[in-house]
């Protein structure tokens, strides 16, 4: 009986994942929902740091690691993309109970 590599799977699976690339963005975007705050700047730097590296290891690592590579930044620009999505679409909060026109 051989043992299964599931890292030599999906490097021999390389040219159809092309359909899990939303699907690993959508774990990202699922993420940011999870918090239950908002992550600040720091965090968002040490995401895009990781996701940097992550990019790198698809590019220039060793092949049966190039998959998870990919995934795991695809999941990290999903999270970074819903970052910057609530940020551009944020709207100022009152601060006191206010009645009349606004």
């Amino acid at each position: 009986m051989r043992n299964w590599d599931p890292l030599g799977a999906l490097a021999a699976a390389r040219g159809q994942l092309m359909p899990c690339v939303p699907i690993c963005m959508s774990f990202g975007i699922g993420l940011w929902f999870s918090l239950k705050s908002e992550p600040g700047l720091a965090i968002y730097g040490a995401t895009a740091g990781l996701m940097l590296i992550m990019i790198l290891l698809w590019r220039i690592g060793p092949e049966t690691l190039r998959a998870p590579g990919a995934a795991i930044a695809l999941l990290l620009f999903g999270f970074l993309l819903m970052g910057a999505r609530g940020h551009s679409v944020a709207a100022p909060v009152l601060e006191f109970r206010y009645y009349g026109a606004v």
